[in-house]
């Protein structure tokens, strides 16, 4: 992974990933299809919609910064082709001009070469280009955006903004399973203990601790927690058990992949869940 840091005009430190790639969406589709196979003509299903309707506007967020640098590709190709260029409107009056029977010095045999040679000349810039497209360089307009202060500063927010709504999306997914369940309408656990048990009671196994007391879970709780309570800045628990997270000044840093990780791990639980949900009473319709 690479890295960029940078400051903000009140000195903060910025870490952001300078690769336009890492922006892509991590919404998996061919997953969300054979989730909802999985969850179909049961009580899940709605959570499930729920869920991924969560998870594909957070990866559509995350992925704005592609998604600019795209459009001005696709907006450039149509304006190059479709706007008629100054060589043309050039060549065009060039034409008139000589075809214009007033005040010329030059017999009509003369015009008449030189608009045919006028004619042949805009004809190969216009195959030139045809063949040749003005060119595009993504990564020099990127290069251009990551050199804007209000940019880069977005980029890492959105980053932080994207991480947090993938985890409260899985989180919010589990509790309703409860809710479904035990049918409680209003079910709010004090905590993730009091979760992980109450999932394990419900399905009369141990995936609560799968989906809760996965170390890496622990993590991204940890996270979560830091960036609503704590301003985002690591505890002493994160300081020692970061992951991948990059910890600059005591401020926790996330890039893409970081989102990306959190979303795969996440979605391979939720789908630990569905399978063993759909066989339950508790869930048929």
């Amino acid at each position: 992974m690479t890295s960029q840091q940078g400051t903000t005009e009140d000195g903060t430190n910025l870490v952001i990933d300078d690769r336009l790639d890492s922006y892509e969406s991590f919404f998996d589709h061919t997953w969300a299809r054979s989730f909802f196979q999985l969850v179909d003509l049961t009580k899940l299903e709605p959570l499930a919609f729920d869920l991924c309707a969560d998870w594909k506007g957070t990866a559509n967020t995350g992925r704005l910064p592609w998604v600019v640098i795209d459009s001005l590709e696709g907006f450039h190709a149509g304006y190059s082709l479709s706007k008629e260029p100054f060589w043309q409107k050039l060549t065009k009056a060039l034409r008139e001009h000589f075809l214009d029977r007033t005040n010329h010095t030059f017999s009509l045999t003369k015009r008449k070469e030189l608009v045919g040679i006028i004619d042949k000349v805009s004809a190969d810039v216009q195959e030139d280009i045809r063949k040749a497209p003005p060119a595009f360089d993504r990564q020099e307009i990127w290069a251009g955006f990551l050199g804007i202060g209000e940019f880069t500063l977005s980029l890492w927010s959105s980053q932080r903004l994207c991480y947090g709504a993938v985890y409260y999306a899985y989180e919010n997914f589990l509790r309703q399973c409860v809710c479904i369940g035990n049918k409680k309408p209003v079910y709010r656990p004090h905590d993730a203990r009091e979760l992980q048990a109450d999932l394990n009671t419900l399905f009369g196994s141990t995936i609560g601790d799968t989906c809760l007391d996965d170390d890496r879970v622990i993590r991204a709780r940890r996270v979560r927690n830091a960036l609503v309570h704590n301003g985002g800045r690591a505890t002493s628990e994160m300081q020692t058990n970061a992951g991948t997270l990059r910890i600059v000044n005591g401020k926790i840093h996330i890039m893409p992949p970081d989102v990306r990780e959190l979303y795969n791990l996440l979605k391979d639980h939720v789908t630990a869940l569905a399978e063993d949900g759909r066989t339950l009473p508790q869930f048929r319709i």
